[in-house]
């Protein structure tokens, strides 16, 4: 819990004002609820698991792999009751109230998404597959690890599988189900390889793998083949992996929130406007402005649509950020601009400032 609440990733998350940080919180809940109906089912659980569910699929779509990889080790177990091989982590009981469960995950998602699903679909199609990326695995663990250090992931990593190797020993099914929360997403993403495919989007896997890092650090704890001084080794090697990653945390978690430039450009397109001023957004990401700048935002869709809105006003602002996605009278508008308005760059961004 500790490692959880200062980890550098959990904390920049946390004060996003995206999906990441319940992302996080409703796939702790849930897999904590399926591992208890596993063995012991309840009406209550498996309501309070699929209100989980569904909020988790709802606040980022990725949580939706969650529920698969559930129903998948859930198939698994359940097929040894069915072949008389009785698995004492798992009764006929459950299997009805899981499947039930599933069931109504899976309806209600879909009634969640059907007002998306045109957009979504548009979306997939419109922006094609990006070029496949063979250290993509790398980097979602790196992310996760919380630094740039590429020692401090190796270590990380490594002291990790120490304790995934301790935990299949006495608890094999939360074992196999914990590491394929990652492993099976992270596989089929991969592979797939959509246009929109970033290391954040498997942030529900977090909690995981800091849990796998401290059983590692346990095993290490513990480890003493012969006498006291192998156990004073291994006590003072573990502690000393433990002050290594937690100052390298304290050291560089600065460096680790991303700056995409939108607050400096809000500034700097804002300077001096008075009420004649009107501000648009053109290009990719155009909703996102209306979170920093405190004015209303135009979104021209044609050359012909922004010469109307500048018409009305003495000046029209436009901020500019060029997307691979955006459609070609987006890139028109924005080769109109350059031509017939003053401009300026902002990290990474153009401000454009235009008089009919």
């Amino acid at each position: 819990t500790f490692m959880l609440a200062v980890s550098p990733p959990h904390i920049i998350w946390s004060i996003e004002a995206r999906g990441y940080a319940p992302m996080i919180f409703f796939t702790l809940l849930s897999s904590y609820l399926y591992l208890r109906l596993l063995p012991h089912p309840t009406k209550r659980d498996a309501f309070l698991f699929v209100a989980a569910s569904v909020c988790g699929a709802y606040v980022h779509l990725y949580s939706v792999f969650v529920t698969l990889v559930q129903i998948l080790l859930f198939l698994y177990i359940s097929n040894t009751v069915s072949a008389k091989q009785p698995d004492q982590q798992i009764t006929k009981p459950s299997i009805r109230i899981l499947l039930v469960s599933f069931l109504t995950i899976a309806i209600l998602s879909l009634i969640i998404y059907i007002p998306l699903l045109g957009p979504i679909l548009r979306d997939l199609a419109g922006r094609g597959r990006s070029d496949f990326n063979p250290f993509f695995p790398w980097t979602v663990i790196q992310t996760l690890t919380g630094s740039e250090s590429k020692g401090m992931a190796v270590l990380l990593i490594v002291v990790s599988a120490l304790g995934w190797f301790s935990l299949l020993k006495s608890n094999r099914l939360e074992g196999r189900y914990f590491i394929w929360l990652l492993i099976g997403p992270l596989l089929i993403m991969w592979i797939a390889r959509p246009f929109d495919l970033y290391p954040r989007f498997f942030a529900y896997w977090l909690p995981y793998y800091l849990l796998f890092f401290i059983l590692g650090l346990r095993s290490l704890w513990q480890f003493a083949p012969r006498g006291n001084v192998w156990l004073v080794s291994s006590r003072m090697l573990s502690g000393l992996i433990l002050i290594v990653v937690l100052h390298n945390w304290s050291a560089n978690w600065r460096n680790y929130i991303p700056n995409e430039g939108y607050r400096e450009a809000s500034i700097a397109i804002a300077r001096d406007a008075d009420d004649s001023v009107a501000f648009c957004a053109i290009g990719g990401a155009r909703s996102v402005w209306q979170y920093y700048i405190n004015r209303p935002i135009l979104t021209p869709l044609s050359v012909a649509d922004l010469q109307k809105l500048s018409s009305n006003h003495a000046e029209l602002r436009c901020v500019y950020y060029e997307a691979t996605w955006q459609s070609f009278e987006q890139t028109e508008i924005a080769s109109y601009l350059s031509q017939h308005a003053s401009w300026q760059r902002v990290k990474g961004f153009t401000l454009f400032r235009y008089r009919s």
